[in-house]
């Protein structure tokens, strides 16, 4: 949905999306602001991923529910590991490989000399916010309060090119140890984006079976990112 960590972080925090969905779910919190990193990617210890069919069997660590449904709907197996686990589990071959983005790969979790494939899919973002209690916000003296609001207003573009740059730098890293970026042909990102279009699908049909708003939501959030896709740098052009 969002091709660059700057659209997923504008998408996050424009008004229409906040105050007719998001600040809902969100009430007993202040939010200050709401991000996401740039789009990750599957990366693999031994098998290249150029195909679709070449995910399955391989143990793959999953970095969201829907991605989690994404790996098996592709014939893989999902493992849950938390972040600073991969690593591990990567060398010791307990996983083949895992979805996580250039910066958090190559840069957080220093998987270079590790993986050896990155296929580029700029698949999906996960989220993140900052936020505080917010009757602590309300005993902080009017002056600091300002200084709070002011600096986490308009503040989406910088933050986004923030974690964009991020991935030119944790890519070089795992080149530089021995990985190679793989980028898929035409035919084959076709072939991932029809299943993840079934998984997004499916996943919509579950949440709306819980009477959420989920699909139109979705429409909400995809028709913002194409909004601002054409201000916004995007890993997908």
């Amino acid at each position: 949905m969002a091709g660059s960590a700057e659209i997923g972080t504008k998408v996050l925090n424009d008004a229409q999306l906040r105050s007719k969905y998001l600040d809902r779910e969100h009430r007993g919190v202040k939010v200050l602001l709401l991000l996401t990193h740039q789009p990750g990617n599957v990366h693999t210890t031994r098998k290249p991923i150029r195909t679709a069919d070449d995910m399955k069997g391989l143990r793959i660590r999953f970095a969201a529910p829907t991605i989690r449904d994404f790996v098996a709907a592709l014939g893989g197996t999902a493992v849950g590991v938390q972040p600073g686990e991969q690593l591990e589990m990567l060398q010791k071959g307990t996983l083949d490989g895992t979805f996580i983005d250039y910066g958090g790969a190559g840069i957080a979790f220093k998987m270079g000399g590790t993986l050896k494939y990155s296929t580029e899919m700029y698949s999906y973002v996960s989220s993140f916010g900052i936020g505080m209690n917010p009757g602590f916000y309300k005993k902080l003296p009017k002056d600091l309060q300002k200084l709070i609001d002011d600096s986490t207003k308009g503040v989406e573009k910088e933050v986004g090119e923030g974690w964009d740059a991020l991935d030119s730098i944790g890519k070089k890293l795992l080149v530089d140890g021995g990985s190679e970026p793989i980028k898929l042909s035409k035919q084959e990102d076709a072939r991932f984006r029809k299943i993840g279009a079934q998984v997004v699908e499916a996943k919509l049909k579950e949440l709306e079976g819980k009477k959420l708003p989920a699909r139109e939501v979705y429409k909400t959030m995809k028709s913002l990112s194409a909004k601002h896709a054409k201000t916004s740098r995007s890993f997908w052009n």
